[in-house]
């Protein structure tokens, strides 16, 4: 939750921590996957260039995602940028 909060102010780190929450929307924990799903939510509204990428990595996971709440996460923030399923 606290990259979701400052990742905006670190826009030149993005790269590492992008790798970094994408390998934790895989974990086991719920908690971890859904603080993964915000912090990454955050980062696709600030429409970085990392979006070409992160967007469609996102989608997927969205298909993989048995959680509701964590998915609703994901899906608000591609609407945010227009990139709707």
């Amino acid at each position: 939750r606290v990259v979701a909060n400052i990742c905006s102010n670190f826009t030149k780190e993005l790269d590492t921590v992008i790798v970094n929450l994408l390998a934790n929307t895989e974990y086991e924990g719920t908690v971890v996957r859904w603080s993964a799903a915000m912090a990454l939510g955050e980062l696709i509204k600030l429409k970085t260039k990392h979006n070409k990428t992160l967007i469609p990595a996102v989608k997927n996971i969205i298909t993989l995602e048995e959680k509701n709440s964590i998915k609703k996460i994901y899906q608000a923030a591609l609407k945010s940028v227009g990139a709707n399923q």
